[in-house]
């Protein structure tokens, strides 16, 4: 139901700090629901985010805690009142120059005024007309795109100020000038009005322009390595991307840019999470404090337990996805809330207060299993060499392999499991059934690997 609390006979007023505040304007989740999301209705992940003092949930478009974000910018360039369809200089050319359609073109062209003017155009058009006061031009999620002869040239971002070509924030200082010069035009007709924008794929590296005090950032680290923090300069050592260990540099550069930067971590995205649940609580507690730290406004993190129908990483699964992620996750899902609110809350009292409200009779052995799975992963990941992110291409069995079979806590983690089960009362015992259950699934495609009675 979303609400960890202790039942009492009576209603008792008492003496309360209404002055507790989280350092984070914003405390939302992109979970990724297929829900309906009209202003007339809360989605059931929305009610359970909203009891645990999460406010940015895009519920309503004129609530001062919605802060939209999305891959929109072409959608919003084409709404425009002014978007002249017959009008090629608003989208992408090919190898030679030539101008391509809106339906060919991935993203639409940012050396251009005109885009520029359609944009704002739309932008102030869309708050006028809807009230809302913050719009998002977020670049399509598909890469770069060719716009010859523009960006074979040297691109002037402020009067004597140049970006080449070869530099590594080139395209990452034309995107963001072209958001600065829309939230310029903007700020004219209402002042109030704020463009948001990512940093993200291609424009995530910081650009070398300033940043327009009406636009705020998502920075959305789509390949980052769950080992680590976001801001831990330890990835630095592993054998990965450069851009994963740019990460850490980056999230700083950012903050030093602007006063309105949100984050997007993918907390809630994982291959492995229909069948165990990645212990990262840790991570996720240093990564708030060191948001605190960098004066960070806001907090999106995305998962998937809210797909409906066959996901795409468990069409097995079918209908039962969305439970499953939901039923496998909870303490990570309800930690993450509780640290939104509260960085500095101890991790190890906020556990045992989950497992004890919520498993009641086997809370002891649901908190040696939350143990066993937390321990290994701090060993693992020490030496880990794999990058351990979002996407894993790997399936849930290597990570079961990796980070339970191969540590030697198998046979201890279902052993927890099945007493857990035994000990559970109510409909908790069958949602500990089901997580012991999705464990033997995995551990009978190890091979060597007999589960003890």
């Amino acid at each position: 139901k979303g609400t960890i609390y202790t039942e009492a006979p009576t209603a008792e007023i008492a003496r309360t700090n209404y002055r507790e505040k989280s350092p984070f304007e914003y405390r939302g989740w992109n979970l990724c629901a297929l829900v309906p999301r009209d202003e007339s209705t809360m989605p059931a992940a929305n009610l359970l985010c909203s009891r645990n003092k999460e406010n940015s949930l895009g519920v309503s478009s004129t609530d001062p805690y919605y802060l939209p974000f999305g891959h929109t910018i072409k959608g919003v360039l084409m709404s425009s009142p002014i978007y002249d369809p017959e009008e090629t200089e608003y989208w992408q050319t090919d190898e030679e120059g030539n101008p391509m359609s809106a339906a060919e073109s991935l993203q639409p062209n940012p050396w251009s005024d005109k885009t520029v003017e359609a944009l704002a155009a739309s932008v102030i058009q869309i708050m006028q007309t809807t009230g809302t006061r913050k719009v998002f031009l977020g670049a399509e999620d598909n890469g770069g795109a060719r716009f010859a002869p523009w960006d074979t040239e040297p691109f002037e971002y402020a009067p004597g100020q140049f970006v080449n070509p070869e530099d590594e924030n080139y395209y990452s200082t034309v995107i963001h000038t072209m958001v600065n010069r829309v939230a310029r035009i903007v700020r004219e007709t209402i002042p109030d009005g704020m463009v948001g924008t990512w940093a993200y794929w291609i424009e995530i590296i910081p650009p070398a322009c300033d940043i327009e005090d009406n636009v705020y950032i998502m920075f959305a680290p789509i390949n980052e390595d769950m080992c680590y923090s976001i801001c831990d300069q330890a990835i630095k050592e592993k054998n990965c991307k450069d851009k994963i260990k740019s990460y850490c540099d980056w999230i700083e550069e950012w903050s030093r840019k602007t006063d309105n930067l949100s984050v997007y971590n993918y907390y809630g995205c994982s291959r492995t999470q229909g069948y165990a649940e990645r212990p990262i609580w840790a991570r996720m507690q240093e990564d708030l404090q060191n948001y605190v730290r960098l004066g960070i406004i806001g907090l999106n993190p995305e998962g998937v337990p809210d797909a409906v129908g066959e996901h795409v990483w468990y069409p097995e699964l079918g209908m039962e996805g969305g439970h499953r992620f939901w039923e496998m996750n909870a303490l990570t899902f309800w930690l993450y809330g509780r640290l939104s609110w509260n960085p500095y809350e101890d991790l190890e009292s906020l556990i045992d207060l989950f497992c004890e409200k919520v498993y009641g009779a086997a809370a002891d052995s649901m908190k040696e299993y939350y143990r066993l799975i937390r321990d290994t992963w701090v060993t693992v990941t020490e030496t880990y060499r794999k990058v351990v992110e979002f996407s894993e291409p790997w399936l849930p069995l290597y990570y079961i392999r990796d980070f339970i079979y191969k540590p030697g806590i198998g046979q201890d983690l279902l052993r927890t499991l099945r007493t857990a089960y035994a000990e559970a009362e109510g409909p908790v015992k069958d949602v500990i059934g089901r997580n012991l259950e999705a464990y033997r699934s995995i551990f009978r495609q190890i091979r060597n690997f007999t589960e003890e009675e």
